[in-house]
């Protein structure tokens, strides 16, 4: 019963999350990740193209840092922020959430978000 009720839990706190994201945009660092947020209905935009200014941040939604665990991710993650305080000075963005959902899933890699759609299915 324990089980059931910690699975519960995790799905209603990976729900919230999702929600939490679609509410703002996310900065990944490849294509991969960009269409793995998008097939979960989360906006996602790839730091090179920000860099470039191919692409633009919302100043009146919440930007969340979303780079793989690892130590390459970290690196990214570093730019991201520098980016981000270069180009849109005053501009807040979150690293908090993808610490979340890495923890949440289990996973290492942004690419692996598909999995929550899995644990989203199967737990219904």
């Amino acid at each position: 019963m324990q089980r059931i009720e910690r699975e519960a839990a995790r799905r209603k706190d990976l729900e919230n999350l999702l929600d939490r994201l679609r509410s703002g945009i996310a900065i990944v660092e490849g294509l991969h990740d960009v269409k793995a947020f998008a097939a979960l209905g989360v906006k996602a935009v790839n730091l090179d193209a920000l860099r470039l200014k191919r692409e633009e941040l919302p100043v009146d939604k919440p930007v969340f840092i979303m780079m793989d665990g690892d130590r390459g991710g970290k690196a990214k993650e570093r730019k991201a922020i520098d980016t981000i305080a270069e180009l849109y000075p005053g501009l807040q963005a979150s690293t908090y959430e993808k610490k979340q959902l890495l923890q949440l899933l289990n996973i290492t890699t942004i690419e692996e978000v598909s999995k929550a759609s899995r644990v989203l299915r199967k737990e219904r």
